[in-house]
């Protein structure tokens, strides 16, 4: 059968499935539906204020290109893909995560 999948860490011992389908079917057996849902809300919690952040940056970048460039040239795809990664800079400087904010002690790490 080709390579099992793993769960990581302490899980890792106690689960292997030989493909994703496999692993859905088997955990909503064993643990129900909802189970496939556990940890949506905090990882959604945790990914929200840097989607954001992105977002308004990566808006008003391009519409700062838009105002000076000439009206008949289009945007092209470097420039989107610069304001993309200008963007994704600024968001991930302005928004340090809670793992950089213990590793400079600055939390408990809990």
């Amino acid at each position: 059968r080709g390579a099992l999948l793993q769960a990581s860490g302490a899980a890792a011992s106690r689960f292997s499935y030989a493909s994703v389908p496999e692993a859905l079917a088997s955990i909503s057996r064993r643990e129900g539906v909802r189970a496939l849902w556990r940890g949506v809300l905090p990882a959604l919690g945790a990914n929200a204020p840097f989607s954001a952040v992105h977002y308004a940056c990566y808006s008003r970048l391009q519409a700062e290109i838009a105002r000076r460039r000439p009206a008949s040239s289009p945007s092209s795809p470097a420039t989107n893909f610069a304001a993309g990664g200008v963007a994704s800079a600024l968001a991930t400087l302005a928004l340090p995560s809670p793992s950089t904010r213990c590793q400079r002690g600055g939390g408990t790490g809990r």
